[in-house]
């Protein structure tokens, strides 16, 4: 999904983007929830009898959980290929690039000015930032790669699907 997607969700629950993090936590916990356990609803009843579910947001999540619901075997396939997939190296979450312009001065005028991307890397992992910049040119010889591989991830998939390797592995 999208950001515009997400927004749009955010909009119709009325829940401010200030707190999509905290919604994207528990829209994951109840996703788990749900493609879990068979007693959802009793589950969030529990919840909100022992506090943890504010009374005011019960209908609305049951509502959810009762989306979540009628999609739980395709949500239960995406959550254990995200697991798959992130079993090993901190997973990809975003990329913020920004452009700066870098000026040279000579005799208090612009001599020169490079264009500079300032680039943030976010992973699912804790406690780990990266940031970096990246010039003109490292821009095109980044971007070089990553085109093959938009094509070829994708592919892979296929083929593996099509090697008959396993009658019971999905493609994900």
């Amino acid at each position: 999904m999208d950001e515009a997607g997400v927004t749009e969700i955010l909009r119709r629950l009325e829940i401010q983007v200030r707190d999509k993090s905290s919604f994207g936590t528990a829209l994951g916990l109840l996703a788990i929830l749900v493609t879990s356990r068979d007693d959802v609803a009793e589950v969030i009843s529990a919840g909100e009898k022992v506090g943890v579910i504010p009374p005011a947001s019960l209908a609305r999540i049951q509502e959810i959980a009762s989306d979540l619901s009628r999609g739980r075997t395709a949500l239960k396939e995406v959550l254990e290929e995200t697991s798959l997939a992130n079993e090993v190296a901190p997973s990809f979450q975003s990329l913020t690039i920004a452009t700066e312009l870098r000026f040279g001065f000579e005799e208090a005028r612009i001599a020169r000015f490079v264009p500079v991307a300032i680039c943030h890397l976010s992973t699912d992992s804790q406690h780990s930032r990266c940031f970096f910049q990246m010039t003109k040119k490292d821009v095109t010889q980044a971007g070089g790669p990553l085109i093959p591989v938009s094509e070829t991830v994708p592919r892979s998939s296929r083929l593996f699907a099509m090697s008959g390797s396993s009658d019971k592995v999905a493609a994900g």
